[in-house]
């Protein structure tokens, strides 16, 4: 079995490598290094948005998830649906031709201009902000490859997580924003057949969902009922915050919101939220599915992180539990490359960029981002611990840079109002609370929760106390909103784009 599964694993991984290679020579700039030349194609988008959102919580932390609460899983895949047409109906054209007009190449370049903030804050506080939660996200995702690497190829824990950090190092090293996009299509494809496949042939081996539902709650007594064992209102309302409020991370995760602001046309977002759409809904409630699936074949076992893998390995032929494998360590490179490139772009672009040196040239910029790359990684290594669990490590992480950006991010695209004093306000109280929350772990409520209500006051009541920004600012979000026809010119290419509804 090994070794069929090894080949096909190293196949997936050559032909990825590849991709890498591609994106190398492709990437002339540091502006193709971190948004791709804003000439991606509308498939390419909506595809790697959506994979690059998923990682390995979608085939190891969310099925893990759903083996142990059982039928109340479903409110996670409506949180993160939810969350996801937001982001797509409601910000990513807005993004688009905000940041285009802007110039802007990165999520903090565009925040930084909107409010005009000369004093580098956002730059500095954001940068610290994805530095510190993206290592802590990438840190689940090495704890999924190290888990999955034990029980499928008998690799020790830490020798898995050298080898899915050694893989995401490469392939962000090689390419920059073209390998990472490219790369995201491809696992797209891989991730989603591996949510599908599985519980398919496990409920068709058991006979329907609801006798799976039932042999899970006999193996592990998951809950059978929507809500579980939760009662009272308190009990409710902390539950639903935990499942449906992880939607409220989307506005603000800047590994997927670069997606829109790389696409070629901002027009063509309608086709790509479509298939984005399509996607994030067969790939969620398959993942789902896969954990209901697991009881009737698995019973009940102690380490719920390796419920694909060792399903994988029951159900299918050797040399597709290869093929599944690599879908995993796709949903863990699409992922980690996304947020390192972002993560370390931040570090090299604003910050070396806008405090060390100002006449810095692209490849000072790309070579200082590439040499940060390789310190996060080595951090988010260091905190993988095999007693964590992916799902609940990576929420961690993703609550931080939600509350940091989301709030945020809405205001810039939809208040003409909001001051940069505002700005401040919203994301240190949002990154803080969110660190007070976990370092205090109080688990009755997910901290992206009050930790997003929080900052969106602190941006009201802080922008409303300060002064009306600048006429120039108003009549540029003005110009940058408006949908009636507006010729809006590109802010870096120059070029003109008539908006059409």
């Amino acid at each position: 079995m090994v070794a069929l599964s090894t080949v096909t694993f190293v196949l997936y991984m050559g032909a990825v490598f590849l991709i890498g290679v591609y994106g190398y020579y492709g990437t002339e700039t540091f502006e193709d290094f971190a948004l791709g030349g804003r000439g991606m194609k509308h498939w390419v988008v909506g595809l790697s948005a959506q994979a690059s959102d998923m990682s390995m919580w979608l085939l190891v932390g969310l099925p893990a998830t759903a083996f142990v609460t059982g039928l109340p899983a479903i409110w996670i895949g409506i949180g993160i649906i939810v969350g996801t047409a937001f982001n797509w109906y409601v910000l990513s054209k807005r993004l688009r031709r905000y940041s285009g007009l802007l110039g802007s190449i990165t999520i903090l370049d565009f925040l930084e201009e909107r409010v005009r903030d000369n004093y580098g804050v956002i730059k500095f506080v954001g940068s610290i902000s994805l530095v510190i939660f993206y290592s802590i996200a990438t840190a689940g995702e090495f704890i999924g490859s190290g888990k999955v690497s034990n029980a499928v190829f008998g690799f020790d824990f830490f020798t898995g997580t050298l080898i899915g950090a050694g893989l995401v190092l490469v392939y962000t090293l090689v390419g920059g924003y073209l390998a990472v996009s490219y790369t995201d299509v491809l696992q797209s494809i891989v991730m989603l057949a591996a949510v599908l496949i599985l519980p398919l042939i496990g409920f068709i081996g058991i006979g329907s969902v609801s006798a799976g539902l039932a042999a899970l709650h006999s193996a592990n007594g998951a809950a059978v009922s929507l809500f579980g064992s939760q009662s009272g209102l308190f009990a409710v309302v902390g539950f639903l915050s935990g499942t449906l409020g992880i939607g409220l991370g989307y506005p603000g995760q800047p590994h997927i919101l670069v997606r829109y602001m790389s696409i070629d046309d901002h027009r063509n977002l309608r086709r790509s939220s479509l298939l984005g759409m399509v996607w994030v809904v067969f790939a969620v409630y398959g993942s789902i599915f896969l954990g209901w699936a697991a009881g009737a074949y698995l019973g009940d076992i102690s380490n719920t992180d390796q419920i694909m893998p060792l399903l994988s390995m029951q159900l299918l032929p050797n040399w597709l539990v290869g093929v599944l494998i690599a879908g995993a360590f796709a949903g863990m490179m699409s992922t980690s490359d996304s947020k390192f490139l972002v993560a370390t772009n931040a570090v090299a672009y604003n910050l070396y960029k806008r405090f060390v040196d100002e006449d810095a040239s692209d490849r000072t910029i790309t070579l200082v981002s590439r040499g940060a790359l390789v310190v996060i990684i080595a951090a988010a290594v260091w905190m993988a611990s095999p007693s964590g669990h992916v799902f609940n490590v990576i929420l961690g992480g993703w609550g931080g840079i939600g509350a940091s950006f989301g709030p945020l991010i809405i205001a810039a695209l939809y208040w003409k109002r909001l001051t940069k004093l505002g700005a401040y306000a919203g994301m240190i109280v949002g990154m803080g609370t969110v660190a007070f929350w976990l370092a205090l772990d109080v688990s009755s409520f997910y901290a992206l929760v009050p930790a997003f209500i929080f900052s969106s006051v602190a941006i009201v009541v802080v922008s409303l106390l300060d002064d009306e920004p600048p006429e120039d600012v108003q009549d540029e979000f003005e110009n940058a909103m408006d949908t009636s026809g507006l010729r809006v010119e590109d802010g870096h290419t120059g070029q003109t784009d008539v908006e059409v509804d």
